[in-house]
């Protein structure tokens, strides 16, 4: 079914990371050789907010959240195939 799915919003948590059981979803349910590798895909990172450090000022809090992203493309082994973008929470 999944293969078949015109999108497919894939939810990660950024205070873990990409973790043995997402990879296995990932592998057996979305990433298949049978997929429609047309079809939207998307990895998002949610709990973002654990990155944030106002003591270390917006640079770090920035470089944290671009490397547990490119982490996360690197893992999901589709960095040449999906964008990659962290959208803030403007609450």
């Amino acid at each position: 079914m999944l293969p078949r799915a015109h999108a497919i919003i894939f939810v990660l948590s950024a205070d873990t990371g990409v973790t043995a059981s997402d990879m296995t979803i990932w592998k057996e349910h979305i990433d298949t050789e049978h997929a429609d590798h047309r079809a939207g895909r998307f990895a998002v990172l949610n709990k973002v907010d654990v990155l944030w450090d106002d003591l270390q000022g917006d640079k770090h809090t920035n470089e944290a959240i671009e490397r547990v992203r490119g982490y996360t493309a690197d893992h999901l082994a589709s960095a040449n195939r999906m964008s990659f973008r962290c959208l803030p929470n403007r609450d």
